[in-house]
């Protein structure tokens, strides 16, 4: 094995220090681990995006929950007034025929 010369090795010892560096942050920026400031505000600034957008998209579910809810009230309230007119008709026809029929009674007929 050669025999290094200690005189050589101080003065590379600062040279390979710095080009480890050097290669230590391109590598950095190649595999993503260093990111740059302008890399850095496109990702913030999509994050942003997609952020207003979801809150946008939860503003409008909970709008089309609140028109489905009134809707829903509305034909709830529609309903039990259908019902309410539909148990008063079935009065008044048994009324009619309870009327009818006593009537049928009175004037001596079969009932």
């Amino acid at each position: 094995m050669p025999k290094i010369d200690a005189d050589l090795l101080r003065a590379l010892s600062p040279m390979a220090v710095l080009l480890l560096i050097v290669l230590l942050i391109v590598i950095g920026f190649i595999r993503g681990w260093i990111r740059t400031a302008i890399a850095i505000q496109e990702v913030r600034a999509d994050r942003d995006a997609r952020l207003a957008d979801s809150q946008q998209q939860t503003a409008d579910w909970r709008e089309a929950h609140r028109l489905s809810e009134t809707a829903r009230e509305k034909q709830a309230e529609a309903l039990r007034e259908s019902l309410e007119v539909a148990r008063a008709a079935e009065d008044a026809l048994k009324g009619f025929r309870t009327a009818t029929a006593w009537a049928e009674r009175e004037r001596g007929g079969t009932a």
